[in-house]
């Protein structure tokens, strides 16, 4: 499992990032921190818009103007207004 999927997931990647600046290994070639994620590419699917309440870039599905653009770019009209209910 990835850290984030823990009791104390927020806490986790705070402690990471703090610990990365503190010894200053960001931005630098060859430093910085660890994938935060426990399968491979989940990071990235969620970056591409995988998750069932943002598009691309977390844009919230609920965001009129999120869903205009997608609309247009995607030649899809309409697109959900709101997730699904479980």
């Amino acid at each position: 499992m990835g850290i984030t999927q823990h009791i104390s997931g927020t806490d986790n990647v705070k402690s990471l990032a703090n610990l990365a600046m503190l010894t200053a290994n960001l931005g630098r070639e060859g430093t910085g921190i660890n994938p935060l994620r426990g399968q491979n590419n989940v990071q990235g699917a969620c970056d591409m818009g995988a998750l069932p309440n943002v598009f691309t870039a977390y844009q919230p599905v609920t965001d009129p103007e999120a869903r205009k653009k997608f609309e247009k770019a995607w030649k899809a009209d309409p697109l959900p207004t709101r997730t699904a209910s479980p």
